[in-house]
């Protein structure tokens, strides 16, 4: 990982897309690190996708577990 011109660190900066499909990252995460390698620290509010269930989305919800301990309390 190596800081970009923007100020955010990104992987893209000086290494190839070959590379990182070969680590196992997906064409999105690619498209993150490569925007990333240019962006200005700003812009990431404002331009991130919200999409962290798409990478992490073998974690259960927060949510679910509260949902769940509700119900088991009535019984």
């Amino acid at each position: 990982m190596q800081l970009g011109s923007g100020g955010e660190y990104s992987l893209a900066v000086h290494h190839t897309e070959e590379e990182m499909l070969e680590w196992g990252l997906s064409p999105e995460m690619i498209a993150d690190q490569k925007w990333r390698a240019t962006a200005n620290r700003g812009d990431w509010n404002d331009q991130c996708p919200w999409y962290l269930g798409d990478f992490f989305d073998h974690l259960p919800d927060s949510d679910d577990d509260d949902d769940a301990a509700e119900e088991n309390e009535g019984d």
